[in-house]
């Protein structure tokens, strides 16, 4: 899958990343239904509001296909475009979401597209999170675990800023040095491999969704911690409400 322009990335490096793991390609696979009529009904589980489900028609597909602003790449991926943008609109619609719906898709609409698929919250780490360190290592040593994406704060010799790239495997070779594999999803059928001291260096945001079906529990960032942390004194308050 290609993206023709940088605005879509977002949504294009959530679906890569995805695609990185069994369990992500599952999801994925689980989004998308045929509806018995040439076009595809999209699930996304993440959405807002009591509607999941958009259906894409084939003649949304063919028009979106020979359009130049979508991806190229196949029907799936489209119809998934076109569902978020179908969605991203009616958040418009509804006063929940303040952007230009012709040019929706571009730059994000608030949700990442690895929460819209699977429903489940993803860990988002800044820059200089205390644990960004310790989810790297574990996306090191467990590459099925973790499908994640991320973007960068300067362009430099491999990465350009304001853009997101899927992880695809995070490598260490027999000297020790470590690199990162990266899918730009301009260019998704050709992975580039990545110094990891310009990707961390660089590092500006990281988002990581860990297996579903078996969480990763020590896998936290400072925006987990600090949600327990408030969870807990909610829950203290009640309880001495309640005395």
């Amino acid at each position: 899958m290609q993206s023709l322009v940088i605005g879509d990335c977002w949504l294009l490096s959530g679906v890569n990343a995805l695609n990185t793991t069994k369990w992500g390609k599952k999801i994925i696979k689980g989004a998308l239904r045929p509806d018995g009529e040439g076009g595809v009904i999209v699930t996304l589980k993440g959405a807002d509001g009591p509607q999941k489900e958009y259906r894409v028609t084939l003649a949304e597909i063919d028009r979106a296909f020979e359009s130049d602003r979508y991806s190229v790449g196949d029907d799936d991926m489209l119809a998934l475009e076109l569902a978020v943008e179908k969605y991203a609109k009616k958040q418009i619609a509804e006063g929940k979401l303040d952007k230009n719906p012709e040019t929706v898709l571009d730059g994000g609409i608030g949700r990442n597209m690895m929460y819209l698929l699977s429903g489940v919250k993803t860990h988002d780490f800044h820059q200089k999170d205390p644990y960004i360190d310790s989810a790297l290592e574990k996306m090191l040593s467990n590459p099925q675990q973790y499908s994640a994406y991320c973007g960068f704060n300067d362009d430099s010799q491999n990465l350009t800023k304001n853009h997101a790239y899927a992880i695809k495997e995070i490598k260490q070779d027999k000297n020790g040095n470590k690199f990162v594999v990266l899918i730009n999803p301009q260019y998704s059928q050709e992975p580039e491999t990545v110094p990891y001291d310009e990707f961390r260096s660089n590092l500006r945001l990281l988002v990581v969704l860990d297996n579903p079906q078996n969480p990763d529990s020590g896998l936290k960032s400072e925006v987990d911690v600090l949600g327990e942390e408030i969870e807990a004194m909610k829950r203290q308050e009640e309880a001495e409400k309640n005395d």
